[in-house]
């Protein structure tokens, strides 16, 4: 085990937790005012349920025993057996391991978030969320740090992008399908046309945009 190691990944973890707030502000400053609160909440609530899945089981399908290249076994299941022993080839304890990816699991969420504001109830989005972290996040982690077949075909991930930007991309597809199957005039980013055109104008002045300036 390596102090420096260990000192320099407890910084790490702690600037990415800090990235949730500051992308939450910067959500919120790009709606309307009326649902800055709502939007700013999608972040900052499922910094709890993503925290509590990621201990109970989303690490072990992780970073458990493969089985068969595709999902991570139930072997630290509610963080049983993660303790200060590094895994093999780390040099920081497991324990800090945990942490520093729940940091991951928890800002992914967020990143989506965006992409349906104000578009989507509130329990819809954690219950959206929950299943996606157990279905899509868990197994493309695995396929990549955890001993999955990506990670056997050598495909090397230093800073997380194959993982966070490919879950974050199928998000968006996803969305953008479900919304055009309700019935929607177009995609999120769509510019209006005629006479919305009016009504777009009074919806961007109620766009608090301070928070987008801070949010960064």
């Amino acid at each position: 085990m390596n102090a420096s190691d260990t000192a320099f990944v407890m910084a790490c973890s702690a600037l990415v937790l800090v990235m949730t707030p500051g992308l939450a502000i910067f959500y919120g400053g790009l709606t309307r005012s009326k649902n800055v609160r709502s939007t700013t909440m999608h972040s900052l609530f499922l910094m709890g349920p993503a925290s509590v899945l990621w201990v109970i089981y989303a690490y072990s399908l992780c970073f458990g025993n493969d089985v068969g290249g595709v999902i991570g076994g139930l072997n630290y299941f509610l963080a049983d057996g993660v303790g200060v022993k590094p895994l093999e080839g780390q040099t920081i304890p497991q324990s800090l391991h945990l942490t520093f990816q729940m940091m991951f699991v928890i800002i992914t969420p967020a990143l989506i978030s965006g992409a349906f504001a104000e578009k989507m109830k509130f329990t819809s989005f954690v219950v959206f969320m929950i299943l996606w972290i157990t279905l899509v996040y868990a197994p493309i982690c695995h396929w990549v740090w955890g001993g999955g077949w990506l990670q056997k075909m050598g495909c090397p991930d230093f800073a997380g992008d194959r993982r966070v930007s490919h879950d974050y991309l199928l998000r968006c597809r996803y969305h953008r399908h479900s919304v055009r199957a309700q019935g929607s005039d177009g995609p999120p980013g769509r510019l209006p046309r005629g006479r919305e055109r009016g009504g777009y104008d009074r919806a961007r002045r109620g766009r608090v945009q301070l928070l987008t300036f801070c949010g960064p």
